[in-house]
């Protein structure tokens, strides 16, 4: 009985994990023009652009990285998938450094000052990538309801690739698609 409570704990945990956090959000069931309805931009289309204040004290717009590969990943510290997908984009970010490649880690984190929150735990946890503070408008624009949820975003400013929740198997999946994108 014990070995089944343990397994049953398990799986739910591994469900957990692949499946994502999801956010108090009304579900959308059809998008805009370059949206799919449930899970924002469709591949090919032309990435909503954002600008967005960086724990670096820096401002980063999408449009102004065109000629780069871009990551644009949403995250939020209280999301356990989100913080275990934390260590693999650092290592991305570490094996691609000097290419042009950037990941930008959206938190879509509420609060007073969700800024100061992030930079606190981006500094305590030594991340090699930037994180920016999102907002509701761009939440929306994206439909993310529920996270992490990953958008690869080609040099000519193109959705390539969509990932939404978190499983250590869409890693090699993304180096791929970020080489090809690198050619």
């Amino acid at each position: 009985m014990k070995k089944l409570f343990v397994m049953a704990v398990l799986a739910l945990a591994l469900i957990s994990i692949i499946a994502g956090c999801h956010k108090n959000q009304p579900q959308t069931t059809q998008g805009g023009e370059g949206t799919s309805g449930m899970g924002g931009p469709v591949i090919g289309a032309i990435a909503p652009d954002f600008t967005l204040p960086g724990v670096d004290g820096r401002t980063y717009t999408l449009s102004k990285l065109r000629g780069k590969v871009v990551l644009v990943d949403f995250w939020a510290t209280w999301c356990p998938p989100c913080r275990e997908s934390i260590p693999e984009l650092m290592k991305l970010a570490a094996q691609y450094k000097g290419k042009p490649f950037v990941i930008l880690g959206i938190s879509v984190d509420e609060g007073n000052d969700v800024l100061s929150q992030i930079k606190k735990f981006w500094r305590q946890n030594k991340v090699n990538y930037v994180f920016l503070a999102g907002n509701d408008a761009l939440e929306n624009t994206y439909q993310i309801d529920s996270i992490p949820a990953s958008f690869l975003v080609a040099k000519d400013g193109r959705i390539a690739q969509r990932f939404f929740g978190f499983s250590p198997d869409i890693f090699p999946i993304l180096q791929g698609d970020i080489n090809q994108l690198l050619k």
